[in-house]
């Protein structure tokens, strides 16, 4: 049996049947423990420092806490046009997440507004570096979620990817692949996307758990080994 996977939240209140992957700041402290709750964590684009030194010391706090078997994705990072951080500072920092990624051999959360031009070029100079790129919260066209998936990255989309049309679009052109679906800020939960997925594709919502608890085990080979006993982790 499926079960809820959440594949992008903040800070908000998990039902006993859900797995979730919490997004955190490197310098934001980890309190849900319990199991089926995992983390990721990442220098968001909007939240840049400025100085260098306080940039290299969350870069190093982020590389510490990847170690950790909790932390099972870098992010969410990335590139985004409305943030005041130059854009070359944003890819530079960017590319050196990707390199952590590497490292620790972890998928990637993306978040990218208004620069998929650039992230598709950062993940077509990424090479064979066999690092998922995961977009949180996709918002654009159909026709962009398809370039996105022959580019090999995965989508993820929240309940207010589905506000208009032009998200169940997007979800209807890639949804022979793999995808996510996330309650990202909203108190509501993961919920609410799921049963608005299940309407756009036709599709009961358990066949819909099944899928994604599939494709997330396959993501995050930890999902299978239900322990996540949080005694038996170290998280920093």
């Amino acid at each position: 049996m499926g079960f809820f996977f959440d594949f992008h939240s903040h800070r908000r209140e998990f039902s006993l049947g859900e797995k979730a992957v919490v997004s955190l700041f490197p310098d934001e402290m980890a309190d849900l423990f319990r199991d089926g709750i995992f983390f990721s964590s990442g220098l968001h684009p909007r939240f840049i420092p400025s100085g260098d030194r306080e940039a290299e010391s969350l870069l190093e706090s982020l590389s510490r806490r990847l170690r950790d078997d909790r932390f099972i994705a870098v992010g969410e990072c990335g590139l985004d046009r409305l943030a005041s951080t130059p854009m070359g500072r944003q890819m530079e920092l960017f590319e050196r997440q990707i390199k952590l990624a590497c490292e620790v051999r972890k998928p990637l959360v993306v978040h990218c507004v208004r620069a998929h031009g650039e992230l598709l070029a950062t993940r077509k100079n990424a090479g064979n570096a066999g690092i998922p790129f995961c977009i949180h919260g996709f918002r654009g066209s159909a026709k962009l979620a398809e370039q996105l998936a022959r580019a090999g990255m995965t989508l993820s989309f929240g309940t207010v990817s589905f506000a208009d049309k032009g998200g169940a679009d997007a979800l209807l052109a890639i949804k022979d692949e793999m995808f996510f679906l996330e309650s990202d800020g909203s108190p509501e939960g993961v919920g609410p996307a799921y049963l608005a997925a299940s309407e756009i594709l036709g599709v009961d919502i358990e066949e819909l758990k099944e899928d994604i608890s599939r494709w997330a085990a396959s993501l995050f080979p930890i999902l299978n080994r239900g322990d996540g006993n949080p005694a038996k982790t170290r998280v920093y």
